[in-house]
């Protein structure tokens, strides 16, 4: 059915958008707590599905930056 495959995609398009912004927030939890690996890891895990997030490219640098 062509409902089931755009229901897949939306659920799939918000479960990434979910990821991201958990991930993005523990990678800022993670820097606040000079946690700098698990800062990496976090940003890093944004950037897998999204390569172009701003947020999570200025974070990684952040907590390399502090390494």
């Amino acid at each position: 059915k062509p409902n089931d495959v755009v229901a897949k995609v939306a659920l799939q398009r918000v479960q990434t958008a979910q990821a991201i912004a958990t991930n993005l927030a523990a990678g800022n939890a993670a820097l606040t707590a000079k946690k700098w690996a698990d800062a990496e890891k976090a940003f890093g895990e944004v950037l897998k599905v999204d390569p172009r997030n701003a947020d999570a490219k200025e974070g990684l640098q952040r907590a390399k930056d502090k390494r």
